[in-house]
């Protein structure tokens, strides 16, 4: 009765895949909420995770046009800077939209390539490796038919021949051997069906994943500005190739598999006894009626359920990336809650799951016991009237059935083909996409000598992405070979535009040509909305007296900025993640590269460089070897925080053991009625026949029941279980440390991916499969004493061979965990290197780095490429002796039975039935071992779920026994004596005895060369990190007694790179402060400048930023967390280059805002541009670690002439009166105000 097991196998293998599936795949709602859209009129969908564009809608033409390029050059800074950013995002599977139309398709909307598409990289290995496959996998698919076939026979000899002792004991011998035989062909054929399968899979779709990256990288920007974004390509290249893989290996070789045993069952069948097959044949598929209903019913809520958790995996990606503002803010609390929220959703989908699985499950049982009652009585009919014989009657219903079932069993694998198809189509679109701009073509001119002459003639320009908003109007330059040109204007009057151009990112949409790639181009010369207002040189400029557009900008600029210092000071003191908060090997920016990312130096890609920062450790929780104990313990504290649904857990239990015990049930009721067959009497038949068949509809009835039970109730376990830990380890990741962020393997993507499927592998482990091992425990329990009942030595020697059967699935098991985590952690690192070539495209074209970049992630991929191989071999030769040695057990089971009948020590009936209920009850415990490897898994989740759990935060954000900090703070502020270096970077001294004051309520300023540790002072303020020597005062005590939590409450902070949340204006600025009124929130707008800016939006304070605020210019970012700031009315003020990312007409304003804002409370400012700080009451010079000079402007000045301070406030004046010379040596120093982001 092996085959009903083996269906609860298979619904159990394939509830894991679809497990697996629900969070591997994370393929998102259909509705992409992170699409941008180029279309303008779009609603604006109101998701919290929602980003919908709104850089189309923005205010009236005009000043859309004074933020577009800085949009631009934002967008592409927060690409640049974003880390590879995750497959755990949410993520539209059908996101390269045709024609970029933007709104988000449903998968269905690429049309699925044909079949045979798939195997489009197939080499003539491949096809040979495809072909032995396949050849395993039939042969492997008809052995267990055919083994039928030859147990009929056997239990025929056994049952017709009770009369001649030494006949039956020939034809059992002869059998036997046939079994040894039948399971030499499964051993052999499973070892050629699972190794050919997984190494051409994994050969094929590395091929696929190449291409694809190369197809990627060749595409234009303008691409990846309306069609695509990196999260979809990293999607592609991660989840879309493994489900490719998935269906053109594995699931390819079983769908072989299961149609064979499909046709062999039905011609052993027919061949057996026709009539009785006929009759099976009709009831067969209403068994596959029901399966359908359930596997449709499953699929629906297993997709509402990823679009749940994505949006989860949205929540916590953002609060990680922006993890310094979640602290500072002291936004813990609300992240778990939304958090929470989102998972609620899952949470109750899960529940219907469940019930839906149980019901699908015990709708089944049902069906097939009352088909077999039917059978077993007209099986009767036909032995009475010697159409056949017993054992053939009980081979033909199973062969028929295992037929049926082989049908069903291809099911899974037919959706996976389904979904892979749908994968390659949008995989094979980019590969086939051709680009507008082809870099590779040989039909352009190639110059042979470039002189350098630059011209732009009549261009008009506008960005693909929005056709509506022209950025360059009839705009003419022309720039003289060898000279150097310096474009100033307004924060989005197209300067950034201008190179973007001349890079040919894009085509301008009239003429434009110049006669070489671009040397740098001197001619001072201004933009301003579109076209050229001014141009000449800096002096005839100046001589048009005040009122020309330059020499305003020069007047706002007056006490500009430390470009020239910035280059002659590369930073290096600081490392880059203190700097974005999300540090990735290639993009880790230094300040000194400026603003925008053309400045960046070549060097970042320079070979070292870049293999260095890939072949870096990334621990990838693959652990050791776990101890037992250490297990157990683990499993004890996940039993505990289940420990709320305990009575949930009995009820299921219950149902669990029921279900074990109907299966031994049912066996015996078979080997019952096989044995009443044989029996000559015939009114005796009828009579036992009728009492079984009701038996077994009775059984089909509590089949139904205590399935659903048990499902239902372990799934609501189960789910508790899961968003428990995800919740905890969400708390315990915020409560972690700054310099744990900082370090590279808790980049946001890990966090959130270890989030979702440590808590979903634990759950699948210890949850799901409690009740299979209760559900087999009990069947092993029920069969044994049934067969030590009945006839004790057949049992012992059957329990003696139980070993053989289940060390031969373990010892597969074994070797499985050995190669089981790698797979995933050496694709997760040519995953991350492609996610950060896509999201530095503009950096890779600059520098026509793509091909290096394709060698790097081919290379990447050759490891899993040759473990794919070995665990092939080793899975397949391990599965193989399993399978024979179990077959060989039946062989000697069966001899040794028909040795006791013939020496009279028992008789056929009895013999027969203790066969059959531990050879299922075998195939019981058999089961239970093949759900090890999810037990490694799980334990290894559980491990990694503890680890966070239990790691001891270096400060703790919440100590109850910390002094609470008073209702209003003075704000006085001290550091004395501190030494200070990053956790990250040991060995690089920032402060060496760093001694500083800033009085209450007075503003102290932090000035001197980039990575001279100014924005160190604030993270040590803000307790981000702990001093190692010294101390942190405020207010006279210690940073550390206070409660951290509270002490951040009374301050607020304006980082140097604005970082917003994907949600609303208003959300955003409300964050300062959880209770505020809407009143107070425009009052804290208007205060910083913004309100203007925000009302003239089509939603006004309702519009969504996108992610990280990507949606708004920097300047309007920048005002955003300067009005969350002032919302906060905190008495301890930090800014950290406040206004960097503004123009010179905003600055003013804001600078005003802040200086009304900040009167009366204490002050840190970090600025680099001198002018913003003449009036702050102490300017303190740090240089070296330490304080080199302070006191007021005027003080400084007169004291240190030739001081620090006084040096640097010369260059920037010299700065601005040497633009002509200076630029000519740097092309980044002579950018606006707006444009340099010279960070500190």
């Amino acid at each position: 009765m092996s085959q009903d097991s083996q269906e609860i196998k298979t619904i159990e293998q394939w509830k894991w895949s679809e497990m697996q599936g629900l969070e591997l795949v994370s393929s998102a709602p259909p509705s992409d909420p992170f699409k941008t859209n180029p279309s303008p009129q779009t609603p604006i969908p109101t998701t919290p995770a929602n980003t919908t564009p709104l850089r189309d809608q923005k205010q009236d033409k005009t000043s859309s046009q004074q933020q577009q390029t800085q949009a631009e050059a934002q967008e592409r800074r927060e690409m640049e800077s974003s880390s590879s950013s995750s497959s755990s995002e949410a993520k539209n599977d059908g996101s390269n939209n045709n024609g970029g139309s933007g709104n988000g398709e449903k998968p269905g909307d690429v049309p699925a390539v044909g079949f045979g598409e798939l195997f489009r990289f197939a080499d003539s290995l491949d096809y040979v490796l495809m072909g032995i496959g396949s050849l395993g996998a039939l042969v492997h698919g008809c052995s267990l038919p055919i083994f039928l076939r030859f147990f009929a026979d056997l239990v025929n000899s056994f049952g017709s021949n009770a009369n001649n002792m030494d006949k039956m004991m020939q034809e059992v011998l002869k059998y036997a051997f046939y079994f040894l035989v039948v399971g030499a062909a499964i051993w052999a054929s499973s070892w050629a069906e699972i190794s050919c399968w997984m190494w051409t899979g994994e050969r094929q779709t590395t091929k696929m994943r190449i291409k694809y990256l190369e197809a990627a990288l060749n595409q234009d920007i303008q691409y990846f500005d309306t069609e695509v974004r990196t999260s979809d390509v990293v999607f592609a290249i991660n989840t879309d190739a493994v489900m490719v893989q998935d269906a053109i290996s594995e699931k390819l070789g079983n769908f072989i598999h299961y149609m064979a045993t499909f046709v062999s069952g039905f011609v052993v069948g027919f061949t057996a006894v026709w009539q009785l097959a006929l009759v099976t044949l009709a009831v067969v598929p209403l068994i596959a009626v029901i399966g359908a209903i359930h596997t449709t019913t499953l699929a629906k809520l297993s997709a509402k359920s990823q679009e749940a958790l994505s949006q989860g995996g949205n929540i916590v990606e953002q609060t990680v990336v922006q993890i310094r503002v979640v602290l500072a803010f002291v936004g813990e609390s609300r992240t778990l809650q939304a958090y929470s929220s989102a998972l609620k959703i899952a949470q109750k989908i899960g529940y219907k799951t469940g019930f839906a699985k149980g019901m699908g499950l015990g709708a089944t049982y049902f069906v097939v016991f009352c088909c077999y009652a039917l059978l077993l009585w007209y099986g009767g009919y036909l032995v009475r009237h010697h159409y056949t014989n017993g054992g053939l009657a009980i081979a033909t219903m199973f062969a028929v059935m295992l037929g049926g079932l082989g049908l069903g069993q291809s099911a899974p694998s037919m959706s996976a083909f389904a979904k892979a198809k749908v994968a390659a189509a949008k995989i094979y679109r980019i590969i086939d996409h051709k680009p507008g701009i082809d870099r590779n073509s040989e039909s352009g001119l190639e110059l042979e000598s470039v002189s350098g002459l630059v011209e732009l003639k009549n261009v008009d320009f506008a960005y693909p992405s929005r056709p509506e908003v022209k950025i360059l109007n009839n705009f003419s330059l022309s720039v003289p070979a060898g000279k150097t040109i310096a474009l100033v204007g307004s924060s989005g009057s197209g300067k950034s535009t201008v190179v973007s151009l001349i890079e040919r990112f894009y085509d301008p949409s009239s003429e434009m040509y110049h006669n070489s790639p671009v040397e740098l181009l001197t001619l001072g010369q201004l933009g301003k909305q579109g076209s050229v207002s001014e141009i000449g040189t800096h002096d005839e400029l100046i001589s048009k007296g005040e009122n020309g557009t330059y020499a305003k900008l020069i007047r706002m600029q007056e006490m500009a900025h430390e470009t020239a210092l910035n280059n002659a000071r590369k930073s290096s003191a600081r490392p880059s993640s203190a700097r974005n908060s999300v540090s990735s090997p290639i993009i880790a920016r230094n300040s000194s590269y400026g603003r925008s990312p053309y400045s960046r130096r070549l060097s970042d890609f320079s070979t070292s460089d870049f293999s260095l920062s890939l072949e870096a450790s990334h621990p990838n929780y693959r652990m050791e070897k776990l101890a037992f104990k250490e297990q157990a313990s683990s499993f004890w504290r996940l039993a505990k925080m289940n420990s709320p649904e305990w009575v949930f857990a009995l009820v299921g239990s219950i149902g669990s053991v029921i279900c074990g015990s109907l299966s031994a049930f049912f066996a015996y009721v078979l080997s019952a009625v096989m044995s009443v067959y044989y029996n000559p009497d015939h009114a005796y038949m009828i009579r036992e026949i009728g009492k079984y068949c009701y038996l077994l509809i009775g059984l089909s009835s509590a089949a139904l029941i205590f399935n659903t039970l048990q499902h239902f109730f372990w799934d609501i376990v189960g789910e508790n279980l899961t968003k428990r830990v995800r919740e905890k380890m969400l708390a315990a990741v915020l409560k972690n440390e700054m310099a744990w962020f900082d370090q590279e393997e808790n980049e946001s993507a890990r966090i959130a991916a270890r989030l979702s499927l440590d808590a979903n592998n634990v759950r699948s482990a210890i949850g799901d499969r409690i009740s299979v091992i209760v559900q087999n425990t009990a069947l092993m329990l029920v069969a044994c004493t049934a067969g030590f009942v009945l006839q004790w030595r057949l049992a012992l020697v059957l329990v003696a061979v139980f070993p053989v059967v289940v060390a031969a699935t373990v010892l597969q098991k074994m070797f499985m965990k050995g190669f089981s985590g790698d797979l995933e952690a050496a694709h997760a690192k040519a995953t991350q290197l492609a996610g950060e070539a896509i999201a530095n495209v503009r950096t890779v074209a600059a520098f026509n780095s793509e091909n290096k970049i394709v060698g790097l992630f081919s290379t990447s991929l050759q490891t899993p490429l040759r473990r794919c191989f070995w665990k092939g071999q080793i899975a397949g030769s391990g599965f193989g002796v399993a399978q024979f040695l179990l077959y060989a057990s039946y062989a000697l089971g069966l001899w040794y039975a028909s040795w006791l009948v013939k020496h009279g020590i028992s008789d056929f009936s009895k013999t027969i039935r203790v066969f059959m209920v531990l050879m299922v009850s075998a195939n019981g415990a058999a089961e239970t071992l093949t759900l090890a490897p999810d037990f490694i898994k799980g334990g290894r989740a559980m491990r990694s779920v503890f680890d966070l759990l239990d790691r001891k935060t270096e400060i703790e954000p919440d100590d109850q026994d910390a002094i609470q900090v008073p209702d209003r703070l003075r704000g006085e502020v001290e550091l004395k004596h501190v030494d200070f270096s990053y956790p990250s970077r040991p060995d690089i001294p920032i402060f060496r005895d760093l001694n500083l004051r800033a009085r209450a309520g007075k503003t102290l300023a932090l000035v001197g060369p980039s990575g001279c540790g100014k924005s160190s002072v604030i993270a040590l303020v803000q307790r981000f990190y702990e001093p190692s020597s010294g101390r942190v005062m405020i207010d006279g005590k210690d940073i550390r007694k206070y409660n951290l939590k509270s002490l951040r409450k009374h301050i607020a902070i304006v980082p140097q790179e604005p970082c917003l949340f994907a949600t609303t204006i208003y959300e955003n600025i409300a964050y300062g402060h959880e209770s505020a009124t809407e009143a107070e929130i425009i009052e804290a707008a208007t205060a910083a400048n913004a309100h203007k800016f925000i009302s003239s939006l089509p939603d006004g304070y309702k519009t969504f930023v996108g992610e990280r605020g990507v949606q708004l210019s920097g300047g309007q970012k920048q005002r955003i967390a300067i009005a969350r700031a002032l919302l906060r009315k905190a008495e301890l003020m930090l800014l950290d280059e406040a206004t960097s990312a503004l123009d010179a007409e905003s600055e003013r304003s804001v600078q005003e805002a802040l200086d009304r804002a900040c009167s009366g409370k204490t002050t840190i400012v970090v600025a680099h541009r001198l002018s913003t700080i003449r009036n702050a009451h102490v300017i303190a010079v740090i240089d070296d670690g330490k304080v080199a000079e302070q006191g007021s402007h005027s003080h400084l000045l007169k004291n240190y002439p030739d001081g620090c301070y006084a040096r640097m406030i010369q260059l920037q004046r010299f700065t601005h009166s040497q633009v002509v010379g200076m630029t000519s040596g740097s092309s980044s120093s002579a950018r606006p105000k707006d444009d340099n982001e010279s960070q500190a």
